[in-house]
């Protein structure tokens, strides 16, 4: 059955209703955490200070998982502490994996899903091609991108962020990845798959089209190995050759993850950007002297309001305690880094938007250390370029209406913003 994909069986989502029944009446909750309530979407900085302040640790039925928060200092402790990893597999209810089908291999070999060993030794491989070189060659054409996107969504002096943002990355990424047009269908499809498959929204993914996004990736680089060029997938398949150091399905299943993770993020990481911009309009006209501060604006965006609805994710490696509760072996764990980034002692003043902030690299927007973001170079060109082009049009940030935001499954996605330019 090619249709097959990762899935539950009976018996995991048995153990599941079980293990929420048990965790609810032995777990502490925090009722004020609910990533599907309006008020948090719209601004959940008053639940995160209560979290902070009265519930440093407990389980949510929302995200099958704990929820740590504390200081700056404490959480950064977190993201270092090798008991709580990366790895999707230790999740005590990981789905099982279907060898038959495409898209579980695929899944099965995200950068995400592998033990440690094997992460490290594919991310040292193919960090050479995310480069600032490979990075930096793809800059013309995406410049020309969004210019063209800009044509195309600027109507009279009106233009919609949300689909202006939506279309920019996913082009990005194919001119990066140099994916032909034809293909670009079936690879959103694939990332929508990739996405949908960590979460519980996996039954109405589109197996069929991630499937033949999977085929049409073969296909490229049965192509790159015919005819090398000097562009990221000939690198990388320059790797799969290399004495087996790297499997094919590893290859794609490291094409996935950026796609995965970096198209929407990009997509929520730009609109936030914007966000910031047009709730302190006056850093828009600053912007246009001070382009060289541009990334200091972009990390500051992040810190003051991060649109995660949750933590950096973590599966406990064997059973511990934090902030004296018992965490078992298997449970998920939530690094709740959008209250670090609020930390007063660390940043004066944390609900004021400021991008002379000095010390903005202690605003983690990218991860850290082994689990950095290995896409964030791409990420952060294509928002530079998608900024700046958006704000020499419209330096004065104002929006035709107050933005609104919505429930995504990891985001407090923003699903309307529009800008105009004052008569």
């Amino acid at each position: 059955n090619s249709g097959a994909k990762m899935k539950l069986s009976f018996k995991q989502k048995i153990g599941i209703g079980l293990y929420m029944g048990r965790s609810l009446l032995t777990k502490p909750q925090c009722f004020a955490y609910n990533p599907r309530k309006q008020s948090f979407i719209d601004d959940p900085y008053p639940v995160y200070r209560h979290m902070r302040d009265e519930k440093p640790a407990f389980w949510s039925p929302h995200t099958i998982g704990w929820h740590i928060s504390g200081s700056h200092e404490f959480l950064l402790q977190c993201l270092k502490d090798e008991r709580l990893s990366h790895c999707f597999r230790l999740w005590k209810f990981a789905p099982e994996y279907d060898a038959s089908s495409p898209l579980d291999n695929l899944l099965s070999s995200l950068l995400m899903a592998l033990p440690a060993k094997d992460h490290m030794r594919v991310r040292k491989l193919v960090s050479p091609a995310f480069s600032p070189r490979f990075v930096a060659e793809a800059k013309p054409e995406i410049e020309a991108l969004v210019q063209e996107e800009l044509k195309h969504f600027d109507r009279n002096g009106e233009l919609d962020l949300v689909k202006l943002c939506r279309e920019i990355p996913i082009n990005a990424m194919a001119i990066y990845f140099r994916i032909p047009d034809a293909m670009r269908g079936d690879f959103n499809a694939l990332s929508h798959a990739i996405i949908a498959a960590f979460s519980s929204e996996m039954d109405n993914m589109d197996t069929e089209a991630a499937e033949r996004g999977i085929a049409q990736l073969r296909a490229l680089f049965a192509e790159k190995r015919r005819n090398p060029d000097d562009s990221f997938m000939s690198t990388l398949i320059n790797h799969m050759e290399d004495g087996d150091s790297m499997s094919e399905n590893e290859a794609l299943g490291l094409v996935g993850a950026l796609l995965a993770a970096g198209v929407d993020t990009t997509f929520d990481y730009m609109l936030n950007i914007f966000y910031g911009l047009v709730k302190n309009p006056q850093w828009g006209p600053w912007l246009l002297e001070n382009e060289d501060k541009l990334q200091n604006l972009m990390d500051e965006t992040f810190r003051w309001n991060t649109f995660g609805n949750r933590g950096f994710f973590r599966f406990a490696v064997e059973d511990l305690e934090i902030h004296g509760q018992k965490i078992k072996k298997g449970e998920i764990v939530q690094i709740m880094f959008s209250i670090a980034n609020h930390d007063p002692a660390v940043f004066p003043e944390p609900n004021t938007f400021n991008p002379l902030r000095e010390n903005l690299d202690k605003a983690y927007t990218f991860g850290l250390g082994a689990h950095y973001c290995l896409g964030h170079a791409i990420v952060k060109l294509i928002a530079q370029v998608t900024v700046m082009a958006v704000v020499k049009r419209y330096s004065t940030m104002q929006a035709k209406t107050d933005p609104t935001r919505e429930y995504n499954m990891l985001t407090r996605r923003i699903n309307r913003m529009t800008l105009v330019n004052p008569q």
